[in-house]
């Protein structure tokens, strides 16, 4: 925020509380190598070591960022499981984007592990992890297009219900209205 003259400094702080076991510290100096910010060069592989340290620390967006350097082989080989594992634990610590990252794992081939069964099942633990509905809209919607599955009204009913009991959207009312 200050400028050039202070990056050093940001670096050194992060280096030192990364010394004194600050899983935040870790994850910025992983971001900073990553995006080549505070003054560093971009460094994928340094990068991957402090999102490791971050993620051995359970930081939550620290496990989500070596999830996606697994996935996309950055400062790493690509290994598309370990990334689907750090994703998920990412989301079980709190961190949304993990648990949604997941999902997209499973739903589009560009991981090549796209899984309907596996979509399903981690968008029905986003909606019950995070008390959203939105996992279950999706999978209702997925029931009433036929996107990957067989057209089901009963089923896109069932998910529709089950999104509406924690999320309140007035639209999906007026969907299921619709079914009915």
């Amino acid at each position: 925020a200050f400028g050039d003259d202070k990056k050093s400094d940001a670096i050194n702080l992060y280096n030192l509380a990364a010394e004194l076991g600050s899983s935040r510290a870790y994850l910025r100096l992983g971001i900073c190598h990553m995006e080549g910010k505070c003054g560093l060069e971009e460094n994928n592989e340094k990068a991957f070591g402090y999102y490791s340290k971050a993620a051995a620390l359970n930081h939550p967006e620290g496990k989500y960022a070596l999830g996606l350097c697994y996935l996309n082989g950055l400062g790493t080989t690509k290994d598309p499981l370990k990334g689907a594992a750090c994703l998920y634990q990412s989301g079980l610590l709190g961190f949304r984007q993990g648990m949604l990252g997941l999902c997209e794992v499973y739903q589009t081939d560009k991981y090549g592990m796209k899984n309907v069964k596996s979509f399903i099942k981690y968008n029905e633990e986003f909606s019950e992890l995070y008390f959203n509905g939105s996992g279950y809209f999706v999978i209702a919607f997925m029931y009433l297009g036929g996107k990957d599955v067989k057209v089901n009204y009963a089923k896109a009913v069932d998910y529709l219900e089950k999104g509406l009991k924690l999320t309140p959207y007035p639209k999906f009312y007026c969907n299921l209205a619709d079914l009915y």
